[in-house]
């Protein structure tokens, strides 16, 4: 090939090349300022079917654009052919208007209605409101007034146990007690303060299984034909003998002491004021109680008090708190007032040694008439059921709730005292009545079973229980 024909080849090729990169850069400018002005206004173009073929261009589907210009196709034919129902519409649109003018009218002609209900309706409530603000004011007023009531009730209650305590007072008088310590030990059961409620120790006792048993053998523990639990077993020394503390025949030959409570035509009265009791002759060397857990001892068809003669828990806290009040000089301090049972029973654990008058002995193995100093006699023994009361260990020395101890120059129930210590006791327990009143054991001086010998005092209790309401 010479050189001529192939500088025109080349020339060819050159002007080929430059006239298809400005067809490309002409096209590319011409179709990208196209597609913007389309779609600035597509929807009134994308009616045009040319456009459906080339939605991609514009950032559409086919199926959008086939959808707009179906749909825009459509409203015009729907258009035209429901324009014959444009004036139907219109006429229901003037109806309705014409409708909410009305429904606008009534209620501007019903708002003084409105506005009167609304206005009772909030005098209605707030006259409730007032009303009931006042009756929680009366109710409030009404119980501060049983309040003050109540408080008028235990000032006169308060000032009938001070007269009490300064009745009691006297008695704790020098004089008086020169002439109680001249008395004999003995004479604690024939005084008229120390009344025994006790029964001869052949008297019938039944158990659930009505089983016969004779009140000198019954045992603690022991569940009689009414449901009641023994509580305690009492034994005493008798010293009726100067007729100062007589026994009775009472009904189905009950042997008795005339102060034991017995029920009839429905109330309580002593066995000496009934005219079923007759005097009796008898002199035996012991007499006997018990305590029950319902405070009734059931003998055939009567019913008389146990030897407590009470069982409700607040009675016997008041009683607590007089003996307490009247062995500290009528001292009102809240560290010695404690009660820790629903019993006034209290006792030492069996092994407990109490000093005699010539050596120590277990609480178990004493005996009516034993002495434990020259001027302190054993007048009674009483066996307690351990399961109704709470011990406590003071100085290794096992004692139950309710007994009274003698520390820092006070007498205090054990619950109070700083030694004591709350232990768990299974086994028997026991007390004594002494003719002093005392029980010594090696470091403790403790008061024995029957705490008082005031008569007085004794006489005011009695009163107490004789008020409660069976």
């Amino acid at each position: 090939m010479d050189k001529n024909k192939a500088k025109y080849i080349a020339s060819v090729v050159e002007l080929l090349i430059l006239f298809i990169l400005a067809t490309y850069l002409i096209s590319k400018s011409i179709g990208k300022y196209f597609i913007v002005e389309v779609k600035r206004d597509y929807r009134a173009k994308r009616q045009n079917p040319n456009y459906a073929f080339l939605g991609g261009f514009f950032g559409k589907s086919p199926l959008e654009v086939f959808n707009g210009i179906v749909g825009q196709k459509v409203t015009i034919l729907f258009k035209k052919f429901l324009s014959f129902l444009m004036p139907i519409f219109q006429i229901f649109q003037k109806i309705f208007k014409a409708f909410q003018n009305s429904i606008n009218k009534i209620r501007n002609l019903l708002k003084p209605i409105r506005e009167f209900i609304k206005a009772a309706a909030e005098k209605f409530y707030s006259s409730i409101s007032k009303y009931v603000i006042g009756a929680v004011y009366s109710l409030n007023k009404i119980r501060n007034s049983m309040r003050r009531t109540m408080s008028g009730f235990n000032l006169i209650f308060h000032t009938l146990e001070h007269s009490k305590n300064s009745l009691q007072s006297i008695i704790q008088s020098p004089p008086v007690k020169i002439a109680m310590a001249l008395m004999e030990p003995i004479e604690w059961v024939s005084d008229s303060a120390n009344k025994l409620f006790c029964f001869g120790g052949y008297t019938p006792l039944f158990d659930t299984n009505r089983d016969l048993i004779f009140m000198q053998n019954i045992k603690v523990g022991t569940i009689l034909e009414n449901g009641s639990v023994v509580i305690a077993k009492q034994q005493f020394i008798y010293s009726g003998n100067n007729n100062s503390n007589p026994l009775y025949l009472y009904k189905n030959n009950i042997l008795a002491t005339g102060e034991h409570k017995t029920y009839e035509n429905n109330k309580w009265i002593y066995i000496k004021d009934s005219k079923d009791a007759k005097l009796s002759d008898s002199k035996p060397l012991y007499i006997y109680c018990i305590t029950s857990s319902k405070g009734i001892i059931q003998i055939y068809n009567n019913k008389f008090k146990d030897y407590s003669e009470s069982n409700n828990t607040y009675v016997n806290l008041t009683v607590n708190s007089l003996i307490l009040s009247y062995l500290n000089g009528n001292k009102i301090d809240s560290t010695i007032y404690a009660y820790g049972t629903d019993y006034l029973e209290h006792g030492f654990a069996e092994d407990t040694l109490i000093q005699t008058e010539s050596e120590f002995k277990k609480i178990k193995d004493l005996k009516i008439g034993d002495f434990l100093n020259p001027n302190n006699k054993v007048l009674g023994i009483v066996e307690l059921n351990t399961k109704s009361f709470s011990f406590y260990n003071i100085n290794d020395i096992i004692v139950s709730s309710n007994t009274k101890v003698y520390e820092d120059n006070i007498w205090k129930n054990i619950e109070k005292s700083r030694k004591a210590k709350k232990v768990v006791y299974l086994y028997k327990c026991y007390n004594i009545v002494t003719s002093s009143g005392y029980i010594y054991t090696n470091e403790q001086i403790f008061l024995d079973y029957t705490e008082s010998k005031d008569p007085i005092l004794n006489n005011a209790i009695d009163e107490i229980i004789d008020n409660i309401i069976d």
